[in-house]
C-alpha cells in the first residue's frame, strides 16, 4: 500500500533543525517569567533572521505554543504594502483596539505601547513581531517604545528578512538602533542540513527515507523548509521510495504552477489579482477587477481557500497563505499581464475610495502609468509629511522623482523628509536640486523655500563655508521682497541662522522684523516661527533673559496651535538650554513632550537623540549612574550634526561617565580627535573638557572655560549657572590649578549681571576657601549643603560635593559629630553613583571614624612636598626621577591614607603639618 503523508496541513508535526534557536528563545522567556516587574531593566530582545521560507514563522508559532501558561503571548505580523497603513502591525498585535489614524496624534506611539503593556497586566509577556521589513513607520515607533520600556518581564522577538531590510525603511532604522543600544540576542536561521532533511522526511512519512530521496530533495530545495514542504506536497501520495525517480518540480514556481493546473480560468484570474493587489486584498476591489458578481466571487474564494492557496486575514480581506506563493504567482505573469492587472487594481481602488496613496502609487508604477504615479506622489508626499510619516514620504518622493526629476513639490518633499529622518547628505542633494530648478524657472518663492532649508542643513552638517554666502543671499532676497508673508518667512529664516550661529544681536533684530511682518500679514505659522527664533535669541541676553524664556514658550504654544510640530519640537528642545541645572529633574517630563512632538512631525533626526540625552542628564542629576548609562546607550549619535558624537552622541558622555567611575581610557581615546579638529574642540570646551579636567589632572580646560565665561561673548552664557561654575572651579582646583588663579577668574565673573549669577559663585567660592584653609568661610558659603539663597543647589553630585565641603570644614574646626553627619549625607547622595566621588567621601568617612592610616612613606612625603609646591605629576616625576605613572600611584596612596580628596587638600595638609618646607 502506498504510504500516506502523516500530516496534510503542516506536513511535519515536529519542527526539525531548530532546537538550538528554540532553546535560546525559551531561556529568554524563562528569565522574563522569573523577573518581577518592579525590578529595573528593559525587555529582552531577540532578532530572528533568515531567508524567506526558512522557518521564522514556524519557530515563533512553536515558541508561543510551548511557553508557560502564565506567559501572555501577543503576536503581530506586518504585511507587504503596509508602509502606507499606520499601525497595521500594532492593530494585528492588539486586535480590536481604538488607535488614531494619524500616526503622531496625541503621542499615539507611546499610547499604543502603553496599551500593549497594559494588555499584559504586569504578567510575563512574549511579544512576537513578524516581518519587520514590511512594517509601517507608526508600528515601528511603537516597537521602539516597547524596546525602551522599563519592562524586564517582557521578551520582544522580532523576525525579518535580512536581504529585504535597509536603513531607508522604518524597520531598518529600528534594527540599527536596537543593535547599537541594546544587548540583543541574535537568532539566525540557516537552511536545513542534509541530516535535517532526512529527519524531516522521516517525520512526515513515519519512517527513514532512502538516501537518494534525501539527496534529491536537498539538491532541489537547498534545505529551505518551505520549499521542502511544497515539493513534498506536490508529490502527493507518491511512494517516498520513488521520490528520487519522480519528475518533481525544480522550483517553487513549478510547485505553484502545478497547484494552479486544476483551477478554472476565472479562479486563476482571481489568484493573479490577489497577487497584484497584495496581502489584504479587499473583496470590493477583487470584484471590480475580476468583473464577478458577489455570489460568484464568494464561491471562487471558498474554493481557493479550500485548496490552501488563499486565506481570509480579516473580514473581506484576502491573502496568500505564504508570501512566497504570492511571489511565485507574480513571477509567472507576463509583463503585459502584470501591467494590465496593476492598471485595473489602480482604477478599482480609486473607485472604492482607497486612501492608501502609497499603494495607489505602487499600482500606478506597476501599470506604467507614470503620470498617475507623479500625480499621486505630488498628493501623497505632502499628505504623509503632514501626518509625520516621513519614511513613506521619502520613499514615494524618491520613486516619483525617477520620472519627474525636476518636480518642485517632489524635490521639496524629498528634501524635507530626508532632513527630518536625519539623512543630511540626501536632504542636501534634494534641496540643492530644488533650489537650482526653482532658480532656472525664476520661481522666487520655491527658491526661497529651498534656501531656507539649505541654511538649516548647512548648519547641521557644519558647512560654515556654504552657510555664510547663503545667509547673505537670504537676507538680500528678503530686503527685495515687498512686505508680506513671504518676506516674513525669509526674515525668520535669517533670524534662525544667526541664532544658531550664536550671533544674538542680528538674530533678535531679524526675528523682531519677522514678527512684525507676520502680524501685519496675518500669517500665524510665520509668527510662531519668529517668536521661537526671537525667544531663543533673547534668552541669551542677561537683561532680557526672562522675556526670552517667556517668548520661546509662547512660540511653542502658537506652533502647536497651527499644527507645526517640527517647530514645536525645536521650541521645546531650545527651551531645555535655558533650564537651570537645579531643575534638571524636570527633564524626563520635558523629554516626553518633545517625544510627542517629534513623533507627530516624524522628526527622527531630533527625537530619539535629544530625548535620550535629556533623560540621561536627568539621571545624572539624580545621581543614578545605571539609568544614565541606559539612556546613554540609546543616543543615536551622528545623525544630526558632524559634532553630535560630542554634543548629543554616546562617545563623549560615555567618556565622562567612565571617568567619573575611574576609567580614563575612553576619555584619553577621545582627546586626539578633539585636538585634530578645532570645531570639535571648540564645541567640547563648552562642557566636556572642563569636566574631564578633574579626572585627567590637567586644569587647563577648566581654567580656559572660566576665562571664557568671563569674556564679553560669554558673560550672558547659559553656562553661568551655580552648578556649572561650581563644577568648573572644583575641576580646576582638583586638577591642581593655583588657588589664586581660580579666585581671580571668579572675581571677574563677579562683575557679570545675570539672573543666574546672583548666588552662583557661592559654591565655587567655597572650593577656593577650602583650598586656602579658610574653613569658617566654607561653612558660611555652603549653608546646609541643600540650598543657596533659598534655591535648590542642583543635582545629587552637587549636593554631595557641598556636604563634603561642609564635612571637611566642620572636621577642621573640631566639630567631628557634625562633620560625620555631613559626610554621611554626601555618601547617601552618591549611593547610586559609585566611582571617584564616592571614593573621596569614603576616605573622609574613614578618617572621621578613625579607620584611616595617616602614616606616609618617605617617598610619599616627598611627593606631597612637591604637590605643595604646585607641581603637576609630570613635574613631580622629573624632580624625583620617577615615572609620571609612579608619581600618580604615590599621589593616589596619599589621598587614600589621609582621607583627602584632591591635590589642593594634599598641599594644605602638607603646609599644616610640615610648614611648607621641603621634606
Amino acid at each position: 500500500m502506498t504510504p500516506m503523508l502523516r500530516s496534510r496541513g503542516g506536513l511535519s508535526p515536529t519542527m526539525i533543525g531548530r532546537a538550538d534557536a528554540l532553546h535560546a528563545l525559551h531561556e529568554l522567556v524563562e528569565r522574563a517569567r522569573q523577573a518581577a516587574d518592579t525590578l529595573p531593566g528593559s525587555p529582552a530582545i531577540a532578532l530572528v533572521t533568515g531567508d524567506a521560507g526558512v522557518g521564522k514563522t514556524r519557530l515563533l508559532r512553536e515558541l508561543s505554543a510551548q511557553v508557560d501558561p502564565g506567559v501572555v503571548v501577543l503576536a503581530g505580523q506586518a504585511q507587504p504594502g503596509s508602509l502606507g497603513q499606520p499601525f497595521q502591525l500594532v492593530r494585528d498585535l492588539l486586535g480590536d483596539v481604538d488607535l488614531p489614524s494619524e500616526p503622531g496624534a496625541d503621542a499615539a506611539a507611546t499610547a499604543a505601547a502603553d496599551a500593549v503593556l497594559a494588555r499584559l497586566g504586569g504578567r510575563p509577556g512574549l511579544l512576537l513581531v513578524e516581518d519587520l521589513h514590511w512594517a509601517d513607520a507608526a508600528s515601528v515607533a511603537v516597537v521602539a517604545r516597547l524596546a525602551a520600556s522599563a519592562a524586564p518581564h517582557v521578551v520582544l522577538v522580532i523576525s525579518y528578512r535580512a536581504d529585504e531590510i535597509t536603513r531607508r525603511l522604518p524597520g531598518g532604522e529600528l534594527l540599527a538602533h536596537l543593535e547599537r543600544t541594546h544587548a540583543v540576542a541574535p537568532v539566525p536561521l540557516h537552511p536545513l542540513t542534509r541530516t535535517d532533511v532526512g529527519a524531516f522526511l522521516a517525520t512526515v512519512y513515519g519512517r527513514a527515507m532512502p538516501s537518494a530521496a534525501i539527496d534529491t530533495l536537498m539538491a532541489r530545495t537547498g534545505g529551505n523548509p518551505f520549499f521542502l514542504e511544497e515539493l513534498i506536497r506536490a508529490a502527493g501520495s507518491v511512494d517516498p521510495d520513488r521520490l528520487a525517480d519522480q519528475p518533481l518540480p525544480w522550483s517553487l514556481a513549478d510547485v505553484v504552477a502545478r497547484e494552479l493546473d486544476g483551477v478554472t480560468p476565472d479562479e486563476r484570474r482571481l489568484i493573479e489579482t490577489v497577487a497584484v493587489l497584495g496581502n489584504g486584498a479587499p473583496f470590493d476591489a477583487l470584484a471590480l477587477v475580476t468583473g464577478h458578481d458577489e455570489a460568484t466571487l464568494i464561491a471562487q474564494l471558498r474554493s481557493l481557500m479550500g485548496r490552501g492557496l488563499l486565506v481570509e486575514e480579516a473580514d473581506d480581506d484576502f491573502s496568500f497563505r505564504h508570501a512566497l506563493v504570492r511571489d511565485a504567482v507574480l513571477h509567472q505573469l507576463l509583463g503585459r499581464e502584470r501591467r494590465r492587472l496593476h492598471a485595473a487594481a489602480l482604477d478599482a481602488l480609486r473607485s472604492i475610495g482607497s486612501c492608501d496613496l502609497a499603494g495607489l502609487a505602487r499600482h500606478a508604477a506597476g501599470a506604467g502609468r507614470w503620470n498617475d504615479l507623479v500625480e499621486l506622489a505630488r498628493e501623497g508626499v505632502p499628505h504623509y509629511l503632514g501626518r509625520g510619516s516621513t519614511h513613506q514620504a521619502l520613499r514615494l518622493a524618491a520613486d516619483a522623482l525617477c520620472e519627474a526629476p525636476d518636480d518642485l513639490v517632489l524635490l521639496a518633499g524629498a528634501a524635507r523628509s530626508a532632513w527630518l529622518l536625519g539623512l543630511p547628505d540626501e536632504a542636501t542633494g534634494h534641496a540643492e536640486r530644488w533650489r537650482d530648478v526653482a532658480r532656472a524657472r525664476a520661481d522666487a518663492d520655491e527658491e526661497a523655500a529651498a534656501l531656507r532649508l539649505l541654511s538649516r542643513l548647512f548648519h547641521d552638517t557644519g558647512n560654515d563655508a556654504g552657510l555664510e554666502p547663503l545667509l547673505a543671499e537670504l537676507a538680500t532676497m528678503a530686503e527685495a521682497r515687498p512686505p508680506g508673508e513671504e518676506r516674513a518667512r525669509l526674515l525668520a529664516a535669517v533670524a534662525q541662522a544667526h541664532m544658531l550661529a550664536e550671533r544674538t544681536g542680528p538674530a533678535v533684530a531679524y526675528a523682531e522684523r519677522a514678527l512684525a511682518e507676520a502680524d501685519a500679514a496675518g500669517a500665524k505659522d510665520v509668527r510662531a516661527q519668529a517668536k521661537v527664533e526671537l525667544g531663543a535669541a533673547l534668552a541669551k541676553l542677561a537683561e532680557r533673559f526672562e522675556e526670552g524664556r517667556r517668548v520661546l514658550a509662547e512660540g511653542a504654544e502658537e506652533a502647536e496651535a497651527v499644527g507645526d510640530w517640527v517647530l514645536v519640537s525645536r521650541a521645546r528642545n531650545n527651551a531645555v538650554a535655558y533650564l537651570p541645572v537645579e531643575r534638571y529633574a524636570e527633564l524626563d517630563r520635558v523629554a516626553d513632550r518633545i517625544d510627542a512632538a517629534t513623533a507627530r512631525a516624524g522628526f527622527d533626526g531630533l527625537g530619539a537623540t535629544a530625548c535620550a540625552f535629556y533623560r540621561c542628564e536627568a539621571a545624572v542629576e539624580a545621581g543614578d549612574r545605571a539609568t544614565a548609562r541606559r539612556h546613554l546607550q540609546r543616543m543615536d549619535s551622528g545623525t544630526r550634526r558632524g559634532c553630535d558624537d560630542l554634543n548629543h552622541g554616546g562617545s563623549a558622555h560615555a567618556a565622562l561617565l567612565a571617568a567619573e567611575a575611574g576609567d580614563l581610557g575612553p576619555a584619553r581615546a577621545l582627546l586626539p580627535r578633539l585636538e585634530a579638529s578645532p570645531r570639535l574642540r571648540g564645541h567640547a570646551m563648552e562642557w566636556l573638557l572642563p569636566e574631564l579636567s578633574r579626572f585627567l589632572g590637567d586644569p587647563g580646560p577648566a581654567l580656559e572655560s572660566l576665562a571664557a565665561l568671563a569674556g564679553p561673548e560669554r558673560r550672558t552664557s547659559i553656562w553661568t549657572q551655580p552648578a556649572v561654575l561650581h563644577a568648573r572651579a572644583e575641576a580646576a582646583l582638583v586638577a591642581g590649578a593655583a588657588v589664586d588663579t581660580v579666585a581671580a577668574a571668579l572675581d571677574v565673573l563677579r562683575e557679570v549681571r545675570h539672573p543666574w549669577i546672583d548666588g552662583a559663585l557661592a559654591p565655587a567660592d567655597a572650593e577656593v576657601a577650602l583650598a586656602r584653609g579658610d574653613h569658617h568661610a566654607v561653612l558660611a558659603l555652603v549653608g546646609d549643603g541643600e540650598t543657596l539663597l533659598g534655591r535648590p543647589v542642583g543635582g545629587a553630585r552637587t549636593r554631595a560635593r557641598l556636604h563634603y565641603l561642609r564635612a571637611q570644614a566642620l572636621a577642621a574646626t573640631g566639630r567631628r559629630a557634625e562633620a560625620l553627619a555631613a559626610a554621611r549625607r554626601a555618601a547617601a547622595e552618591l549611593e547610586r553613583w559609585p566611582g571617584v566621588r564616592a571614593d573621596e567621601v569614603a576616605r573622609l568617612l574613614a578618617r572621621l571614624l578613625g579607620t584611616a592610616s595617616t602614616e606616609l612613606t618617605g617617598r610619599e612625603l616627598e611627593v606631597a612636598s612637591k604637590v605643595a609646591e604646585g607641581m603637576s605629576n609630570a613635574e613631580v616625576a622629573r624632580a624625583l626621577y620617577i615615572s609620571p605613572k609612579t608619581a600618580a600611584v604615590h599621589l593616589s596612596n596619599i589621598l587614600t591614607k589621609l582621607g583627602l580628596a584632591n591635590r589642593a587638600e594634599v598641599a594644605a595638609w602638607y603646609v599644616r603639618h610640615h610648614g611648607g618646607g621641603p621634606a
